[in-house]
């Protein structure tokens, strides 16, 4: 008895600390004893008969199921008062050789005053005699109470027409649902943002309430978390977590946000042990990675002009994955007080989470990639005067490629995500931009107004008169000419 009490204490503190609490298990109890239940069904403590699988426990229940005799009952009043905390759901590992309903009822409340109930759930077990996580979720047991003081499990609600051996163990109230250390119940729809780590236990799934008339109860964590996350909720983190049936509940909110699992799970941007096998990225909404992670497959929906752009992704990628001629990072600026020149120098490789340009890009609205890593977002994605944008951004004073120059964006001009700007840092009324590479300079623009056919400019972007010129090169009809 002391043992016993002193593992309910520490099961007892876990409650309070928003892990399971423990109703019964094996390892509490010696083997050949009847681990604290009654007598129905005559249960024993045995060695765990398969710990190879879910459950590797060394010591679980037994009893022999008959068709007179399915149920066991474990009370817990005289030695735990275990708090719900306001959770309604159940589970425990069950082994047995037919597939078929398990049900498990709750009664006798241990607070004082309480009236009597004995609330029942139905959940299907189908583990084909291995052992199987069966959760029972009470939400809609409404006569239940958070002390509840007996469980009576029935093995099977069939017809049971031959004996069979049934093994129970870590019958566990599930912990709260927790999102960045707050109940999920407790958040207002639309108000998460940014990346969210939960704990506690997350699940998804159906069972039965058998009170009366069997009802179907259908739980769904994540479609309940998906309601409560505003569009620039970026990534949920489920490392840690208990999960059951994890799934992309969040694509309809955004479609970007990035889910972190343990165990894999299907799903565009589902990622576990560092793989994604989908990675989809929309340049309408937020984007975010906390975490790096590889992906078999990327798709990005994103306009590409034709002729220049700017880009910043969250990978390293070459000008022809994205259909254009070269790629270029910021180089230097110069200034002759009217117009600000900006050079950019063209590159083999772009690097993750750096702004670039790109020249000769053929027009297209979503871009394709395969086995990509993908980086760790900084808290940075500028380089130089260009900044890198993830999320979508407010345009106004800031220039941006338009019309294939660089223009100021007025009110109400958006920057989408994946895109960038510039910083004009000098108050120019004119932004121009070469770009450049082994063989010289390869284009000039001048924002605000196109190079004019005919006239002449030098290669920093500034007009010149054609009736004085010097020896060199120029750029007239947007191409080199040189004079001599």
């Amino acid at each position: 008895m002391k043992k016993t009490l002193l593992t309910a204490a520490v099961l007892l503190m876990a409650a309070n600390g928003f892990s399971q609490t423990v109703l019964w298990d094996g390892e509490s109890y010696e083997l050949g004893t009847q681990g604290g239940c009654w007598n129905d069904g005559t249960p024993t403590v045995v060695s765990n008969p398969d710990q190879t699988g879910i459950n590797n426990s060394s010591k679980c229940l037994k009893f022999t199921m008959k068709s007179g005799s399915k149920v066991v009952k474990i009370p817990f009043r005289d030695w735990i008062k275990p708090d719900l905390a306001g959770n309604r759901r159940i589970s425990l590992m069950i082994r047995k050789t037919y597939s078929s309903n398990v049900q498990i009822e709750l009664s006798d409340p241990t607070d004082d005053g309480a009236s009597k109930y004995w609330e029942k759930t139905a959940a299907w077990y189908g583990g084909d005699g291995q052992w199987q996580k069966v959760v029972f979720d009470f939400s809609t047991n409404t006569a239940l109470n958070d002390h509840p003081g007996v469980i009576s499990i029935t093995a099977s609600t069939d017809d049971v027409k031959a004996d069979e051996d049934v093994y129970i163990d870590n019958v566990e109230i599930e912990p709260l649902p927790m999102v960045n250390g707050t109940e999920l119940s407790k958040i207002a729809d639309g108000t998460l943002t940014g990346a969210l780590t939960l704990t506690g236990s997350w699940m998804k799934g159906d069972c039965q309430n058998t009170d009366g008339d069997w009802k179907k109860v259908e739980y769904n964590d994540f479609s309940t978390l998906a309601a409560k996350l505003s569009t620039s909720a970026t990534s949920v983190n489920l490392q840690g977590a208990r999960v059951k049936d994890a799934y992309n509940a969040f694509e309809g909110v955004n479609p970007n946000i990035i889910v972190y699992t343990d165990e894999a799970f299907d799903g565009d941007n589902m990622v576990s042990g560092g793989k994604a096998s989908k990675l989809v990225l929309n340049e309408n909404y937020a984007f975010s990675a906390p975490i790096g992670f590889t992906a078999e497959s990327v798709t990005v929906t994103r306009e590409m002009i034709s002729g220049y752009n700017t880009v910043c992704l969250p990978f390293a990628f070459t000008a022809a994955e994205l259909g254009a001629t070269a790629v270029a990072k910021y180089s230097s600026t110069s200034t002759d007080g009217e117009t600000e020149t900006v050079t950019f120098k063209t590159v083999e490789n772009a690097l993750a989470n750096v702004p670039y340009i790109l020249s000769g890009t053929t027009a297209s609205s979503t871009q394709t990639f395969t086995n990509k890593t993908i980086e760790a977002t900084p808290t940075s994605l500028t380089d130089g005067l260009l900044n890198g944008v993830y999320a979508v951004t407010d345009g106004e004073g800031k220039w941006g490629i338009g019309d294939q120059v660089f223009q100021k964006g007025a009110a109400g001009a958006k920057f989408n995500s994946f895109h960038a700007y510039l910083s004009e840092s000098v108050g120019a009324a004119k932004v121009a931009f070469a770009i450049s590479g082994t063989t010289g300079i390869n284009t000039v623009n001048n924002a605000g107004n196109a190079i004019a056919d005919g006239q002449y400019y030098t290669l920093n972007g500034a007009r010149v008169n054609r009736n004085s010129l010097q020896k060199g090169v120029y750029i007239v009809n947007h191409k080199k000419v040189i004079v001599k």
